[in-house]
């Protein structure tokens, strides 16, 4: 069992069906619980070298994996959701340890990932399954584009990859992936159980190692067919630089810019607050589906804020393994960055509600802060993207207002209306530019049959979960005329084949009027 204080057994890169090392290293990441920075996780070497020798891995097995019929890919989807459910206990407190989540979060993590290979295997395959458009005559044939680069962030890091992978898998494809350097231990437990699945070699393939180094030189690799990136918006704007050479290569990058919430006159002040709350410090306020923002009518705001006030001093900060709500955040660096945001909000005049900061554990050395709450006099700077548990509250003169507001941010992922009228509030989703509106529900989580598209500069689009199988295999139209060549057939309208335009001065047949004759084979 993956236990607090056990320390996880390096075991490599995973390149065509093996644990391997690489021959030298470029460097090492240190895994650490960030709850308890005396818990060393693990330490991981990465080489350069071994993107080059994963890709060509996947790029020699994609001809055994991608000759099986989709029922078979989407049988070995199925397997690692069992995989998944045999492990659940050891991967949730992994995944606890590695990142500082709470143990009850990992555990929802681990039962999503395995829901996830269930709809991979039967939802995903239906969507690339061969489509007959005439019987006999044509037909569309999904075809795998061959090598897909999966990179995600350590925030979701068995969710995701589980997800991407599996798309991927099921589409047809072999996989090189690259977990997060925040979660290397995670990444390694995923490639262990896909060993244990004993697929054709090359369907999967993993390594290690930081974005800047190994994430780049992957994404950007001259042997990958597809990429498929989840995380900051800074790393995709890099990523589409480094491929401006490949305009045709397809991506789909999920990025961050964190949630909205719309609170209405009428909207129910207690469950607002609850459901705004969760939105918000889940994962200590580090999802990019985290609520940041929140536009209150101002005949609401009264109720409201007092009782989103009372709900987040009553949440508990703490360690993971034991009953609390919210963790620490992933690193000092973020931390940090959390902090100078607490700053910059004394420099716009923000009234402070519930004031955050660093929270010290009284037994463990963690990256520990407080949640904060203030509301600001003027409207959100239209790039701003709060770090951590920091939630900013703005007044509004009506829902008018409110959905201006909202629509004029430049990261719109997600929006959350609370409102007493729910048929209003669904209405609201055809005026709000935002990829999924939820309402009386908060910003985070959705179901993995729904869309989940990023608007604004917070991504390129990305289609549903489950829709990110027919991504990853291009359609191929099959046309077939089976009929009989009619001699007496006609252009319609003219009862006879069309004269051959004249053909311009100096070109061959010019001034006859004729097309040109046909070329002299060859006999060489």
């Amino acid at each position: 069992m993956y236990e607090p204080g056990w320390r996880v057994h390096r075991r490599g890169d995973y390149v065509w069906g093996s644990f391997v090392r690489a021959p030298r290293m470029d460097g090492w990441i240190n895994a650490v619980n960030p709850g308890d920075r005396d818990d060393g996780i693990g330490r991981f070497g990465f080489g350069l070298t071994r993107v080059d020798d994963a890709v060509g891995a996947a790029a020699r097995g994609h001809l055994d994996w991608s000759a099986l019929d989709v029922d078979a890919r989407a049988e070995a989807v199925r397997r690692l959701g069992e995989r998944l459910e045999e492990q659940a206990e050891d991967l949730a407190f992994l995944i606890a340890r590695e990142t500082g989540k709470p143990l009850w979060e990992a555990h929802e993590e681990v039962y999503a990932a395995r829901r996830a290979c269930r709809l991979l295997s039967t939802d995903g395959k239906a969507v690339v399954r061969e489509r007959v458009l005439q019987e006999g005559a044509a037909w569309s044939v999904p075809r795998p584009h061959g090598v897909v680069a999966v990179i995600t962030p350590w925030t979701l890091p068995l969710l995701l990859p589980v997800l991407y992978v599996g798309a991927a898998l099921v589409a047809g494809n072999c996989v090189v992936f690259k977990p997060s350097k925040f979660a290397p231990s995670c990444g390694q437990a995923l490639a262990e159980a896909f060993d244990r699945l004993r697929l054709p070699r090359g369907a999967f393939n993993l390594v290690q190692g930081p974005g800047s180094l190994v994430g780049d030189r992957l994404a950007s690799h001259p042997g990958i067919d597809a990429l498929v990136l989840a995380g900051r918006s800074e790393t995709a704007d890099r990523v589409r630089r480094a491929n401006a050479p490949r305009p045709s290569l397809p991506m789909l990058l999920q990025t961050g810019g964190k949630a909205t919430a719309l609170v209405l006159h009428d909207a129910n002040p207690a469950l607002a607050a609850h459901e705004v709350a969760i939105g918000a410090f889940v994962t200590a306020g580090q999802r990019h589906d985290a609520t940041a923002r929140v536009f209150i009518d101002r005949r609401a705001a009264g109720a409201f804020t007092e009782a989103l006030v009372a709900r987040t001093q009553a949440l508990r900060v703490g360690y993971g393994f034991d009953d609390v709500f919210m963790g620490p955040m992933i690193s000092d660096s973020h931390r940090r960055l959390f902090r100078a945001g607490l700053d910059a909000a004394v420099d716009r005049g923000a009234e402070t509600l519930l004031e955050g900061g660093a929270h010290d554990h009284p037994h463990r050395r963690g990256f520990y802060v407080r949640p904060d709450i203030r509301r600001y006099p003027d409207a959100p700077r239209p790039d701003e993207i709060p770090v951590g548990p920091a939630l900013r509250l703005f007044e509004v003169d009506d829902v008018e207002h409110a959905i201006r507001r909202a629509n004029a941010l430049w990261y719109r992922g997600a929006v959350s209306v609370f409102t007493e009228r729910v048929e209003f509030g669904a209405q609201l989703a055809g005026r709000l530019s935002a990829g999924a509106v939820h309402v009386n529900r908060a910003t985070i989580g959705a179901s993995l049959r729904l869309p989940s598209v990023a608007r604004g500069r917070a991504s390129n689009g990305w289609p549903g979960m489950i829709e990110a199988v027919r991504f990853l295999a291009a359609p191929q139209a099959v046309i077939v005329d089976r009929r009989a060549y009619d001699t007496t057939r006609t252009v319609p309208g003219t009862g006879s084949l069309p004269e051959a335009p004249p053909a311009r001065e100096g070109e061959p047949g010019a001034g006859r009027g004729t097309l040109p004759p046909p070329p002299v084979p060859d006999e060489r």
